[in-house]
């Protein structure tokens, strides 16, 4: 039920939810998030604006570049000013208490998406047979259901 992998997956779970603690849920949510979203959103709409830049940059790799740090700084910047006004909601005592249970929380699952992840790749490369270290893992019996698309089409990948 519980072998020798699953006490380095305690270790990352652990890693992650004690992180996640100490920095509290506002920042670490909106930590990732304002990266995530700035990148996501600079790839989706970086060609539009692009479009507009050309006219008054006739380079169109630098206005292309340009038009993507732009949109990537004023979503990354949008979404930490609402980080900031979300932390003066926490400012209280109780509520930095919950703000920081909040964040182990959120790092609990931060720890369990990695496990996952890294059970994903064990499972699908084929050059070690992990199944021996796997077989009777808390952690991957548990995650079982969730890996197994992700796996068979990672092995299909290397096939």
């Amino acid at each position: 039920m519980f072998n020798a992998i699953d006490v380095f997956f305690v270790f990352v779970l652990l890693i992650f939810a004690l992180m996640a603690a100490a920095k509290g849920l506002i920042k670490e949510f909106f930590g990732k998030a304002s990266v995530i979203c700035g990148i996501a959103a600079a790839v989706v709409f970086y060609g539009r604006l692009a479009f507009y830049a050309s006219n008054y940059i006739k380079n169109e790799i630098i206005s292309r570049i340009l038009s993507f740090l732009v949109i990537f700084i004023v979503v990354y910047l949008l979404i930490k000013i609402i980080q900031h006004l979300s932390a003066k909601i926490f400012s209280s005592e109780i509520m930095g208490g919950l703000d920081h249970a909040l964040g182990f929380l959120f790092g609990c699952a931060e720890g369990l998406a990695v496990i996952a992840f890294l059970i994903v790749l064990m499972r699908g490369q084929p050059w070690i047979d992990f199944r021996k270290i796997l077989s009777g893992s808390f952690f991957y019996n548990m995650l079982a259901d969730i890996i197994s698309g992700p796996s068979k089409y990672m092995q299909g990948f290397f096939a």
